[in-house]
């Protein structure tokens, strides 16, 4: 039982510092700076939807239709214009993926971490206590410096 207690103390031990030293490699202030900077890049999908409806000479009426009955699982019979309007804004939204994707990374360029180091603290963002804390202090000190 003892052996037990010291394993579990010893993987305590082991699990807290290596939390701690991926909070020492990561830069805290570069990833907020990233997440602060890439709250400015917008792009309205509306817009880009209701202008690909022009082009395909869609209405709007139309473009519900085939949402709803998309969302119902009830298919209607599409036609090839409107096989070309879905495939279209498909293609849209991928474009608009890899644009939030390459501002990223471009920021992380401009703030000095990889991509890869933004990917890991995001995800930290979401399952370690102590960056959070260390996040929210971050943010406090952008907010008093303005």
């Amino acid at each position: 039982m003892k052996s037990y207690f010291l394993l579990y103390l010893f993987l305590i031990i082991v699990s807290v510092g290596n939390s701690q030293d991926l909070l020492e490699n990561y830069n805290v202030s570069a990833f907020g700076n990233v997440l602060i900077q890439s709250k400015t890049f917008h792009i309205n999908i509306d817009s880009i939807i209701i202008q690909t409806l022009l082009n395909q000479n869609i209405t709007q009426t139309q473009y519900a239709e085939i949402i709803k009955s998309d969302l119902e699982g009830t298919r209607v019979n599409l036609t090839d214009k409107d096989k070309i309007l879905l495939e279209t804004i498909k293609q849209k939204s991928v474009q608009i993926a890899q644009s939030k994707v390459d501002n990223i990374k471009k920021l992380c360029l401009l703030n000095n971490i990889t991509y890869e180091q933004y990917l890991n603290m995001e995800n930290m963002l979401g399952s370690d206590p102590n960056f959070r804390q260390q996040l929210i202090q971050y943010f406090e000190l952008k907010s008093v410096e303005k």
